[in-house]
Order: C-alpha cells, then structure tokens, then sequence
C-alpha cells in the first residue's frame, strides 16, 4: 500500500523529474517538452522503480536522488541544472538513499545505513545487521553549522544573534536572473554528514518542512511491533513528536504544511504538526474521473 512511481514536481511546476521503465532518470520541461536524459539507475527490476526517490532544491536548481552502483549499495547524487553536470556526493561504502532538500536551502536530509549492531544468528555461524538505517542531515556549505552543533546558553542581543550562519535560514543573496541561489559545496559534503539522533531502525520514507525533517518509522526488524507512526524530528527542540501514530504512506504538501496520509485502505489530509488523527477520512468513493480512450 503506499503511492508508487512518483513524478517529482520542481518548484512552479516548471519542470518535472521522473524514472522510466529503462531505469533511466530523465526531466521533463512541461512548458517546451523537452526531455533531459540526467542518469541510469542500476538493479531496479520491476516493483523496484517504486524505490526510486528525489528532491528538488527550493530554486529548483539541483535535484537530488540516489541511484544503485556497482557494488549494490546506493550513493546520492546531486544534478545541476544550470551546467548539465552530475555529482555523486557520497561514496559507495554505506548505502544512502531518500534525499530531501530542506525547504530553506541549509540541509540536505538522508536516510543512510552505518549503524551496526550485529546479531549472531543461531541456525548458522553469521552475523546479520538488521535496523541500520539512520536519519542523518548535510550541511549545504562549509558556512552552515552542523543542526546538532553545541548552542551558546548565554542570551545574546538580536543583533549579534542574527548574524549566526547555521540558523536555519539559508543566506541565499540575489544573482542576476532574480533566483534566489542555493550553493552547494561539493567538495567534503560526505565529511560534512551529521547523523541525527533518531534510533536507528527502517525508515521507508522521509521529507522535509520548516525546521523538521518528518519520517515514516516502520517496526524495527525482529521487534514485532505492527505500528509504523509518522514522526517528526524537531531541529530548534532536537526532539522526536509523533505526527500520526499508525500509517502505511504518506506525501507532504509543496508548502510543507500538510500531509496526505494512507492508512488502511483509507485516505485523510491532516496538519504536518504534533498529535493528529485520521478522524475525517477522505470520501474517495465520491471521486469520478472522465476516460477519453
């Protein structure tokens, strides 16, 4: 249950990228039709294009993405628009996956799996890893501070505590065009990860609002939990809040101030904030659609 093969919509609904049955990851250019060939995925047979997963950043700029490479594990790259150049930005030794921009332009968000807490098996002599997979966030430049950087106790004037970096607010500037840019330095992004404090566990979905990053925790491999809550992980607080506490999927809204989530068959709209409910169900029986064959 969930929702499959997602196109990914940039910014003003300009451009929007998408995988096809060829694995290859492709923009499309709504208002020209033009068809931007960006990369080829690997090991993405059948069911498994539903994995696919990217983010465009707030200028719509970069897209982001992860994509298999030669050893099975999964790197994030990052595509830029402006110069048709790709970047991997993270190496082949963990797998990372699901990135998402945040929607100032300081952090890009992460699922990667480097949390080893081996289990001895007793049917035959090996380890397995399960759970590792952590929720881990990027510094976009060597100028933004890491979100879990030791904070100064001390009160401080607005203006000397307007002037930090790593506030939360990207210090975009202006350029020519009237875009606001998003730079991104590409060298030592990897060495700038931040692993952030969410147990580790499996985390099939992840996005991205003002000053959280929202996720969907499944039951932890081997724990027997059957509920799998969306949850959200407050960066100024630096606490977990339970957004809903059972689901099978969830999408959030452009503005980054709705969810529409997918429990059971059922569908709701609901507030991308604390302690919400599935109270008022969505009346899909009531959707009629015209076919033109």
């Amino acid at each position: 249950p969930g929702f499959r093969y997602t196109p990914y919509w940039g910014p003003n609904s300009e451009r929007v990228a998408f995988i096809d049955q060829a694995m290859q990851i492709q923009i499309a250019n709504v208002e020209t039709g033009e068809v931007t060939t960006v990369d080829e995925g690997q090991w993405m047979y059948h069911g498994s294009l539903s994995n696919f997963k990217a983010s465009w950043s707030p200028n719509g700029r970069w897209l982001a993405y992860s994509r298999g490479l030669q050893n099975r594990h999964n790197a994030i790259f990052l595509y830029d628009t402006q110069t048709g150049e790709r970047h991997q930005v993270t190496s082949n030794f963990y797998n990372d996956t699901r990135p998402v921009f945040g929607p100032d332009g300081t952090y890009l968000f992460l699922t990667t799996d480097r949390h080893h807490e081996p289990v001895y098996s007793g049917v035959d002599n090996t380890f397995v890893y399960p759970n590792m997979t952590k929720i881990a966030a990027v510094p976009l430049r060597d100028d933004v501070d890491s979100p879990l950087a030791p904070r100064n106790d001390e009160e401080m004037g607005d203006e000397e505590n307007g002037e930090k970096s790593g506030s939360g607010e990207g210090d975009n500037g202006d350029d020519d065009n009237g875009d606001e840019p998003i730079d991104v330095d590409l060298d030592g992004f990897e060495q700038r990860m931040v692993v952030l404090p969410p147990e580790a566990g499996n985390y099939p979905r992840l996005a991205a609002a003002s000053g959280m990053v929202i996720y969907h925790r499944a039951p932890r491999s081997g724990s027997g939990d059957e509920q799998a809550p969306i949850v959200a992980f407050n960066l100024e607080d630096r606490e977990e809040q339970t957004i809903l506490g059972d689901a099978d999927a969830f999408r959030l809204s452009a503005n980054g101030k709705k969810l529409l989530v997918a429990n059971r068959g059922q569908y709701a709209i609901v507030d991308a904030a604390p302690k919400q409910k599935m109270d008022a169900p969505l009346k899909t029986s009531e959707i009629t659609m015209q076919l033109d064959p």
